[in-house]
């Protein structure tokens, strides 16, 4: 079974998309598409995506195994 997490960052100020080239260090700033802000630095955006990764993970696994005698703590 493979699921795709979609991660989104939107401007605190408009409301657009925070975006980043992929080949961007991580203590380069991200910017928003719509008012052209810059951003939290690339690493950051990194590390929430990744922490939002694990939860969708962590869930899919304790559903995988509801049920069937087995405990994930």
């Amino acid at each position: 079974m493979t699921d795709t997490v979609t991660i989104k960052f939107n401007c605190p100020d408009c409301g657009g998309a925070i975006v980043w080239d992929d080949g961007a260090a991580d203590d380069q700033l991200s910017r928003c598409s719509g008012c052209g802000q810059d951003g939290p630095p690339i690493a950051d955006l990194k590390a929430r995506g990744m922490a939002e990764t694990k939860k969708h993970a962590d869930k899919m696994l304790k559903d995988a195994f509801k049920g069937t005698g087995w405990k994930l703590s």
